[in-house]
């Protein structure tokens, strides 16, 4: 069974006094024949031994843990890999080892991995797998069993259980019975891990359909979501969302509670509004609570998710910002009965994060679960919206043929001059007059008469 290793790879193996194998994400996806990223190494040879056998040859050590027996192989064309030697971890509290043996035993190094899938060598040289605990009949089986007793796997490193719900979403395989009961068991270890290292799982598992694009996969970012809450690890991510169950809603409106109906919502968005469309009702169970009716949820869900989106989910300031105006904005035009003037207003409002409206529109409007097709709504924007565009319609000022220079011809007081910028673009946009340089100024002129 041979995988792909490159020429540096194998120059590299030459040099060692041990055998030198891959493993880990590399070796797995090659079997399932996926795409592949980072390479990890490994031997039997301490870091020490691999600084001395290769100096003076074309790879240089970089980043190099005594401690933990790491370090990285840089490669002259820009290849890099990451070494570790075999070893053995001790815990005592924490996801840090408090204890690191290293030793020249594979199977001993297997077992301080996470699952059996993620435990498979390839030894470059002789072009054999090695696989001590038996991960290709897990590869077969299409399943995720641990290394060892479950308990032990994630006692030590909460980080496990999502790694365990994200793998299961990327490459649609089961997760082992004892495995699955172990995570549930063990969820409070979850709450041991940092807001960055839990963020940047979570936003992987949001967007586990996109990672390989296996078929009949679309929708495994929904059903990691339901095994997040059934294992309990919500709790430690948007424990917000939980307070939607049992919820009901208008059942002209909707299908489902509020939480099924955010879930739902979130399966049929397109990748781009993933947060978005999880968080747009995260407002309802407050203002239910309040007032006992859904009014302005949309207003709560705002400073809901801003607070979720600093302290427990942390994105950037750029990508909150964007979240935050979809979710203000979802509930526009909701019965569409707004006319085109106010519609036209609301898209230069909401420029910039349109497409992604038009997104969150739609899967709202999907995850319902009463209606099916093109939502009406939309349809009805998606017109004024092409309208616009073949009217040569400004959708920011930016684009509006007068700047304020052109208006400081007129005379005009320079503390004046952006309000009656805007007055002038709200009139183009409204199609009051035509985005002309002289059509725009002699508007202006009017409207400084008046």
């Amino acid at each position: 069974m041979e995988i792909y290793t490159s020429e540096n790879l194998i120059k590299l193996a030459k040099l060692f006094s041990a055998p030198l194998y891959i493993t880990g994400g590399y070796v797995r996806n090659s079997l399932l024949n996926l795409k592949t990223f980072d390479i990890d190494i490994c031997s039997a040879l301490n870091v020490e031994e691999v600084i001395t056998l290769l100096q003076k040859t074309e790879f240089v050590c970089k980043n190099v843990y005594s401690r933990t027996g790491t370090l990285k192989i840089a490669c002259k064309n820009g290849e890099n890999f990451e070494y570790a030697a075999f070893r053995e971890e001790e815990y005592e509290f924490g996801h840090t080892p408090q204890r690191v043996r290293f030793t020249g035993d594979i199977d001993i190094d297997a077992k301080r991995r996470d699952f059996k899938i993620n435990a498979i060598y390839y030894d470059i040289l002789s072009q054999k797998i090695v696989d001590p605990l038996f991960g290709l009949k897990d590869l077969e089986n299409k399943e995720i069993s641990c290394v060892k007793e479950p308990d032990e796997v994630f006692r030590f490193d909460g980080l496990r259980l999502l790694r365990l719900v994200r793998f299961s979403a990327e490459l649609n395989f089961k997760i082992e019975k004892e495995a699955y009961l172990s995570a549930k068991k063990n969820c409070q270890k979850l709450a041991e891990i940092s807001i960055e290292r839990k963020t940047d799982e979570f936003i992987k598992i949001i967007n586990s359909p996109q990672k390989y694009q296996i078929d009949g996969n679309f929708h495994a970012h929904y059903f990691a979501l339901k095994k997040l809450i059934d294992l309990n690890l919500m709790r430690f991510l948007i424990p917000q969302l939980l307070e939607g169950s049992g919820l009901r809603q208008r059942t002209d409106f909707h299908k489902y509670d509020v939480l099924e109906h955010s879930l739902q919502a979130f399966k049929f968005s397109n990748s781009k509004i993933r947060l978005s469309a999880l968080l747009h009702d995260i407002g309802k169970p407050w203002v239910f609570l309040k007032t006992g009716q859904y009014s302005y949820h949309d207003k709560e869900g705002v400073r809901i998710a801003d607070e979720i989106l600093t302290k427990q989910i942390r994105v950037s300031n750029k990508v909150k910002k964007g979240i935050l105006r979809e979710i203000e904005a979802h509930m526009f035009d909701v019965k569409g009965l707004e006319n085109t003037d106010n519609v036209r207003l609301f898209f230069v409002k909401y420029y910039e994060n349109l497409e992604n409206i038009f997104l969150l529109r739609q899967a709202d409007y999907k995850g319902a679960g009463v209606y099916s097709g093109m939502c009406p709504v939309l349809q009805k924007w998606r017109k004024i919206y092409s309208e616009m565009q073949e009217q040569n319609i400004p959708f920011k000022i930016a684009e509006l043929n007068l700047k304020g220079a052109d208006l400081a011809e007129l005379n005009i007081e320079k503390t004046k001059i952006s309000n009656l910028q805007k007055l002038v673009f709200n009139a183009c946009v409204l199609g009051k007059v035509k985005n002309r340089k002289a059509d725009l100024l002699e508007y202006a002129e009017k409207i400084t008469k008046a």
